[in-house]
């Protein structure tokens, strides 16, 4: 998710605008990209702190029962019940009928809904800008105009070039491995399996880890603590710019991006 989507997103929070804004920006994206923003959307959803009262408010804003699919789509009954101990990503392209708009609609009503909650205990925190007047032009348009300045000198700043590089690096790797790992399935019937016992069982063949995250991880944690404590940033915003430099590097060294959605 951009700064400017957040952005657009928390000013919705705030009532500076409406759901309909939103919604109307959603529907003039192609179907791909619904896709990409419905999963990244639900992903951020999940590990909000939601219970049953928050959902029930959030589907009477929508006017959507426990009866419409779109309800066991979202995997409700889960976040009702607070069992979220691994994510649950709705498949983007097996929607209900009539697409991702109203599921797109009830995430932000559950947004919305958890949003205003944490508002009202952090509104006095000037370190999370996300709590700041967003209905101020001058606050909204500074938090963008900041982070673009400070992604163009960080860019450019030989001091962290080198890390940023290897980051970038490691990222293309990555996801060029997945790409080359992913196959669509096979339209012909498979008869032929090989079975694996319990004995034969090792950690190699266990699809657990990256051999490429325990690296990426200590770069990155190093570089956003340096950027965090160089430009006075609150931990979201460096790990913000972080991922930006490096989707930058990405895009000019090998004309790719930082994540690639395989098989979503």
């Amino acid at each position: 998710m951009s700064l400017e989507e957040e952005l657009a997103i928390n000013q919705f929070g705030q009532g500076v605008r409406s759901v309909a804004d939103l919604l109307d920006e959603f529907s003039q994206l192609d179907e791909d990209q619904k896709r990409k923003c419905f999963v990244h959307f639900y992903y951020y959803i999940w590990y909000f702190k939601l219970d049953a009262s928050d959902v029930e408010q959030a589907m009477a804003d929508c006017a959507i029962k426990a009866t419409d699919p779109t309800y066991d789509y979202l995997n409700l009954h889960l976040i009702k019940a607070g069992r979220k101990g691994m994510i649950c990503i709705s498949d983007a392209e097996n929607h209900p009928k009539g697409g991702l708009d109203k599921p797109y609609e009830l995430l932000l009503r559950l947004f919305k809904v958890n949003y205003q909650r944490c508002f009202e205990l952090e509104k006095e925190n000037l370190s999370k800008w996300w709590y700041w007047d967003l209905s101020s032009e001058e606050v909204s348009q500074g938090i963008l105009t900041r982070h673009k300045e400070l992604l163009d000198e960080v860019y450019s700043h030989p001091s962290f070039r080198c890390e940023f590089v290897s980051m970038a690096k490691l990222y293309y790797k990555n996801n060029t491995e997945n790409q080359a790992s992913y196959k669509e399935p096979s339209s012909e019937q498979q008869t032929n399996f090989n079975f694996v016992t319990y004995d034969q069982m090792t950690v190699d063949l266990l699809p657990i880890g990256n051999k490429y995250y325990p690296a990426i991880w200590l770069i990155r944690n190093a570089v956003e603590n340096a950027l965090s404590k160089r430009y006075q940033l609150d931990p979201d915003l460096a790990r913000r710019l972080t991922l930006d430099v490096i989707e930058r590097h990405l895009q000019e060294t090998y004309n790719s991006t930082l994540f690639q959605d395989v098989g979503l």
